[in-house]
């Protein structure tokens, strides 16, 4: 997985009152948890953490730069929006070592077509990510999963992922993940056409 950077700095106001006259200008706050060390109170440009989750969506390992102080390895684990405008309140992140695995949400990539859709069934995702734990230098961007093999009413479940080396999956393996679906107008259509009229008969 691509290496994602974020430019913070180190916040130095704390409480309700301080944190909302600091909305006002611009900036989002942040905190950063874990690392063994006590949670780090952050600050972010709010139009510049717009674009990157833009670009990055929710996913992905985060390397935060603070200042001069080396970067910190993170994970995004948590975003508040504002109820009505979606405006971003507040970003959470945890830090994570590099050489240990992490538990990280992964997004899925459907790939191939299904003969069910082909035929004029539905193609229904119960699934949109993967919660997976791997090293961090091991996290893929996405996982494909072949769906070129899904008729009518299959269900492809975790267990027919084939998932890459050193990658383990934490969902159960009979949790559904995609499935094709008959459309009911379908259904009447072919049930019309296997009635036999009384000439035929």
């Amino acid at each position: 997985m691509k290496l994602l950077s974020l430019n913070a700095e180190i916040r130095e106001v704390v409480g309700k009152g301080p944190v909302k006259r600091l909305r006002k200008t611009g900036v989002v706050p942040g905190v950063v948890y874990g690392g063994g060390e006590e949670p780090v109170n952050l600050v972010f440009n709010g139009q510049d953490l717009k674009l990157f989750l833009h670009k990055s969506g929710e996913h992905g390992i985060v390397q935060l730069k603070v200042g001069e102080k080396a970067p910190i390895m993170t994970v995004l684990s948590e975003i508040q929006h504002h109820p009505v405008s979606d405006a971003i309140l507040h970003i959470d992140f945890t830090q994570i070592p590099k050489d240990k695995p992490v538990e990280i949400k992964v997004p899925i990539e459907f790939v191939g077509t299904a003969p069910g859709v082909a035929d004029g069934g539905m193609f229904m995702p119960r699934l949109h990510e993967l919660d997976i734990i791997t090293l961090p230098s091991n996290v893929p961007d996405v996982i494909s999963v072949d769906i070129s093999h899904l008729d009518f009413d299959h269900v492809l479940h975790v267990k027919d992922i084939v998932f890459p080396e050193g990658v383990e999956v934490v969902h159960e393996p009979m949790q559904t993940v995609a499935t094709v679906i008959r459309p009911r107008g379908l259904e009447v259509t072919a049930s019309a056409e296997e009635i036999e009229t009384p000439e035929e008969a």
